[in-house]
């Protein structure tokens, strides 16, 4: 990562960003009374690097996300989240893990009207292998969990969000790239992802895409 400051071996980056400002002209998604509101979203962040040997690498993000109302109260949140990474060379392989998690408030989708909290858990790990100056391979797996406030419901409250959107998926990546020019890079992946929901039918549960 390209970094601003540096104290010792560690090189760093804070960041202050205006991520949103604007008048939310339908605060609480009602079709038939809605309300508007000013609302601003910052988020504050550092991110970190750390060269801890010749051949490894660690890096990390942390953020703090302050959504802001201005009337409605209720709806301010503040949501953090961060993640961390390690690479290791060895030959002509680049050996990669690292973890992350997030917690959010905000609209999930159109169907359900309340800012639903969210948390985010995921961890992963993968290799790249440089065959040439100009292919490379890799692949890799994540594990990721997705829970959400058992309090949220659709419009008129059909059904629970949790009960919908709780689940916790595998995904598999795998990439090759070969350099055909100095501007110009051939690219194809693939992609396995399986979901567990946490409360289905049983014939419902996983899904394999």
């Amino acid at each position: 990562p390209k970094t601003r400051f540096r104290l010792g071996p560690l090189r760093f980056t804070p960041r202050l960003e205006l991520r949103n400002a604007g008048r939310d002209s339908n605060v609480f998604v009602d079709p038939t009374d809605p309300v508007s509101d000013t609302s601003v979203v910052l988020r504050g962040s550092v991110e970190g690097y750390v060269p801890l040997a010749r051949r490894l690498r660690v890096s990390g993000e942390g953020w703090l996300d302050w959504s802001y109302f201005r009337r409605y109260t209720t709806e301010r949140s503040t949501d953090p989240g961060g993640e961390g990474r390690a690479e290791l060379d060895v030959g002509s392989f680049t050996l990669v893990g690292g973890a992350g998690a997030l917690q959010a408030r905000q609209l999930y989708s159109i169907d359900i009207d309340t800012r639903t909290l969210r948390q985010e858990k995921r961890v992963y790990g993968g290799a790249e292998w440089r065959l040439t100056r100009r292919l490379s391979l890799s692949g890799g797996a994540q594990m990721a969990s997705y829970r959400y406030d058992g309090r949220a419901t659709t419009a008129g409250g059909s059904f629970a969000t949790a009960g919908s959107l709780n689940r916790n998926s595998l995904t598999g990546h795998t990439e090759a790239r070969y350099r055909l020019t100095s501007l110009t890079v051939a690219v194809a992946t693939a992609d396995g992802i399986e979901d567990e929901v946490a409360l289905s039918s049983p014939g419902l549960r996983k899904t394999r895409s």
